[in-house]
């Protein structure tokens, strides 16, 4: 969903969505007197509370983050992300943005898509319907039109990029490089059960008692993925991927939790990345970044224009586990 991933990168760890806003009491907040119903702003949550256990597990919730907890700043960002669209949404009709045929075919899919991934029972209880989500996806369309006028013809300072890759390329290049690797993989527990996770640190004690990794692999994983294979962006969640990156030819992981169970991994092989490919990997996060830091600007002053007020009563009854 290319409107969507964009605001992701936008606001942090953010996956952003808009619908159009309801007359219905139930609402969360105002901006400029128009209100975005509890239905709404749960679509909104549902997609951080994905991001946020992509990124950091399901045990996420129990952090905090400087002395906030992880589902306050999910539902701050939920506010954040709705407004940030809000803004842009409002500027479409003076850029000229219109959707043609193909951006409808692709709201058609994706609006299907997020329905599923929702499931039908839990949107009825967070209170969309399928056309809400069509809703929510048109308007992300129009948000990324107006994103990219916005960020169009951008040009970026050499020597300011030269800076940027020397300080980025010991760190990054591992991500460019081509990881081959193996895993043991365990299903994800039930609520009152750890059986495989138990299961995992069993094997993991085997590993480290000097058993062959393709051994315990036989013994253990539940996974019809045995042979070796190479590591590609988006495969597994973030905080897994990050650790597969920096682990060295021969490594083998710890027990790491993804949103699908848990995984043990071994490095087979490492080909390092040339260093020109990493070279222009880079350039282009650095031109994502400079986009982004105008679009944010530009959106910013259109927020300040508006009247944004949270429904206190609403907003606080609302926990994350609720979608």
């Amino acid at each position: 969903m290319k409107g969507l991933s964009l605001l992701l990168s936008i606001i942090l760890c953010i996956t952003c969505f808009c619908a159009c806003s309801t007359g219905t009491s139930d609402y969360v907040l105002t901006i400029d007197g128009s209100r975005i119903s509890r239905g709404e702003y749960m679509v909104y949550l549902h997609e951080q509370k994905k991001s946020f256990e992509e990124r950091g597990g399901v045990d996420i919730w129990e952090a905090d983050f400087d002395g906030t907890s992880a589902q306050e700043v999910a539902k701050q960002n939920a506010i954040n992300s709705i407004t940030l669209v809000k803004a842009a949404l409002a500027q479409a009709k003076d850029l000229n943005v219109e959707l043609g045929s193909e951006d409808m075919d692709e709201i058609d899919t994706e609006s299907q898509e997020l329905y599923e991934d929702i499931g039908e029972d839990k949107a009825e209880s967070m209170g969309v319907t399928l056309e809400d989500i069509e809703g929510i996806i048109e308007e992300s369309h129009i948000q990324q039109k107006v994103y990219d006028l916005v960020t169009e013809g951008v040009e970026i300072n050499e020597a300011d990029f030269e800076a940027y890759f020397n300080e980025h390329y010991n760190s990054e290049i591992s991500s460019y490089n081509d990881i081959t690797i193996q895993q043991i993989y365990f299903p994800s527990d039930t609520e009152d059960s750890t059986i495989h996770h138990d299961e995992a640190m069993a094997a993991m004690d085997e590993i480290n008692a000097g058993v062959d990794f393709e051994q315990v692999q036989a013994k253990y994983s539940q996974s019809e993925n045995r042979d070796p294979y190479l590591l590609e962006d988006g495969m597994y969640d973030d905080a897994i991927e990050e650790e597969l990156y920096h682990l060295p030819e021969g490594g083998v992981s710890g027990v790491l939790e993804g949103a699908n169970g848990y995984y043990i991994f071994k490095v087979l092989d490492i080909k390092t990345a040339d260093t020109e490919a990493v070279k222009e990997g880079l350039r282009a996060e650095y031109v994502r970044e400079k986009k982004m830091e105008i679009y944010q600007a530009q959106n910013e002053q259109w927020q300040s224009d508006m009247t944004v007020e949270k429904n206190d009563a609403v907003y606080n009854s609302i926990s994350i586990m609720d979608c």
